[in-house]
């Protein structure tokens, strides 16, 4: 696997230890099609690169930093309340302290911060969007 095939294993799966996440059939992959469960709760979730930098030299076998965000957002249907939608984002939130790392097959993932925004409507549903900053440091391969 790659790099971003790595990350959405080790962040996926985290957020799959979480009291209340939904099924696999309720958790919508990137690029993948998916039909909302009509009056249940469910997730998107999408993995965002942002920068890589070089820490070291030379180009081959250079160590490089690599920071984004994993975006978890929790569907609850409209009009049903708040509190199953913020109570499960509240929880993923907590899988997540600053610092924690994760091993995968491509570096050592750390959590550098996590953030839950405030609920809105969207489009039929009350949505919830958490924010999970991580960093991993990879070996740079020059081809």
């Amino acid at each position: 696997m790659g790099l971003s095939e790595d990350l959405r294993a080790a962040l996926a799966a985290r957020v799959g230890t979480v009291v209340g996440v939904p099924a696999a059939d309720h958790r919508a992959g990137e690029n993948l099609r998916f039909d909302p469960p009509i009056g249940d709760t469910w997730l998107r979730e999408t993995l965002l690169f942002g920068e890589r930098s070089r820490l070291t030299m030379p180009a081959e076998g250079a160590w490089l930093l690599h920071t984004g965000l994993y975006l978890v957002d929790v569907f609850h249907p409209e009009d049903l309340g708040t509190v199953p939608a913020d109570t499960l984002g509240d929880a993923i939130l907590n899988a997540f302290a600053d610092g924690q790392q994760y091993t995968t097959p491509s570096g050592q993932l750390r959590v550098t911060r996590a953030t839950r925004r405030g609920g809105f409507r969207n489009d039929g549903w009350y949505q919830v969007p958490v924010e999970i900053g991580w960093q991993i440091e990879t070996v740079q391969t020059v081809l």
